[in-house]
């Protein structure tokens, strides 16, 4: 038999004992429940975006019926350029016409000439134009815009305007693709700044591949995420393409339909970098866990036309 004091005892440590035990069983459930259940992020562009496959026709740009809502003309006031012939339709063909103020005084000869159209704006340090240039211009209906922020490059500066401008921004519809004319020539400073200045474009899920025409390169950034590339026909391509890391983020990167494709291989300057990689199949495909420049050597055949091809 008990004794009083032992009945004593236990009618208070069986309380307190299940007083503590409950709450660390809750808590060690909840633990339980947590690592059970899949991870969603809070980020639901940052989930879209790794989910999603996006499709991208890099060169449907030199197609006469490409809808080009936005070309911008970036060449610089140098004897560095990489114009070819192709520019001046592609140009002309854009509904938005967008130009730094170096390439505004570079190309006003061929706009007086009726060979160009006028920008439809001019962004930059507008101070640089003298007043018979901006006089010219404001007869053409141009707009101009001063870039204010001194540490964001004219390019940036650029494609935030034509965030703005975009008629389909806020709709959910994807865009057309911005064309930029220049950019990769001349000081190697500035091709590195016309890159960076790529990146913030892809903070938007929806957001569509600018990509930039320079001399017989093509490149485009791709964001975060599984991009399906449509290279067919490749008749006017020497099939020279490269995958560059760009983010200081972990970049790891996945690869079909390339002459050497890559296996969840890590990307990374003082590492291993994917260039002079080779097309083998019409449609190729990148996935890839940070943004990526991919680029592509065009033939002079192409960049060369004068007119937009038939198809």
């Amino acid at each position: 038999p008990l004794s009083l004091s032992s009945i004593l005892i236990l009618s208070f440590s069986i309380p307190l004992f299940l007083s503590l035990c409950l709450p660390l069983s809750i808590f060690f459930y909840s633990i339980f429940i947590s690592l059970s259940l899949p991870h969603h992020s809070s980020n639901p562009i940052a989930t879209r975006q790794a989910s999603m496959t996006s499709l991208v026709r890099p060169l449907e740009i030199f197609t006469k019926a490409a809808t080009r809502s936005s070309c911008v003309w970036l060449d610089a006031l140098t004897s560095h350029t990489g114009e070819r012939p192709c520019w001046e339709w592609m140009w002309n063909d854009a509904v938005n016409r967008i130009s730094n103020e170096d390439s505004a005084i570079r190309i006003i000869d061929r706009v007086r000439q009726k060979k160009l159209r006028s920008p439809s704006l001019i962004c930059g340090d507008i101070s640089r134009l003298d007043e018979a240039t901006k006089k010219f211009y404001t007869d053409e209906k141009c707009h101009f815009t001063q870039a204010s922020d001194e540490w964001r490059t004219r390019l940036a500066a650029i494609l935030e305007n034509i965030a703005q401008m975009e008629p389909l921004a806020g709709t959910g519809v994807r865009p057309p693709s911005t064309l930029i004319l220049g950019g990769l020539s001349g000081r190697i400073d500035r091709t590195m700044a016309t890159l960076h200045s790529l990146m913030p474009t892809h903070s938007n899920a929806l957001a569509a591949p600018s990509f930039v025409l320079d001399g017989e390169n093509l490149v485009c950034v791709l964001p975060k995420g599984t991009h399906r590339l449509q290279m067919g026909p490749r008749t006017q391509l020497t099939d020279i393409c490269g995958i560059i890391p760009l983010s200081q983020d972990e970049t790891r990167v996945t690869t079909k339909g390339f002459r050497w494709d890559l296996k969840d291989a890590l990307l990374a300057f003082g590492h291993i970098i994917s260039t002079s990689n080779e097309l083998a199949k019409d449609e190729v495909e990148i996935t890839t866990s940070a943004p990526v420049l991919f680029s592509i050597e065009l033939l002079n055949s192409l960049t060369g036309l004068k007119k937009p091809p038939s198809e």
